[in-house]
């Protein structure tokens, strides 16, 4: 055994690179995408903590609160 792994290791380490690469290129993508900082429904500003969690997002919390509970996967408090 020498200790550094098998070839599928290998595979996978590289396939999860692959992903992250992904992964980031989408956020990149998507946060170029609402470079305005608006609100895709309402138009007003979304605030910039929220865009700051949430990179790419397209829509503040009132609507996309809104938008949830219209497809059922919001559960009020």
């Amino acid at each position: 055994m020498s200790g550094y792994g098998g070839a599928d290791d290998h595979v996978e380490a590289q396939q999860n690179l692959n992903d992250d690469s992904l992964k980031l290129q989408r956020m990149r993508r998507d946060r170029q995408d609402n470079k305005s900082g608006m609100c895709h429904e309402c138009g007003f500003e979304i605030p910039r903590a929220r865009r700051m969690a949430l990179p790419g997002c397209k829509y503040c919390l009132d609507c996309q609160r809104a938008s949830e509970k219209v497809k059922g996967r919001y559960a009020p408090k």
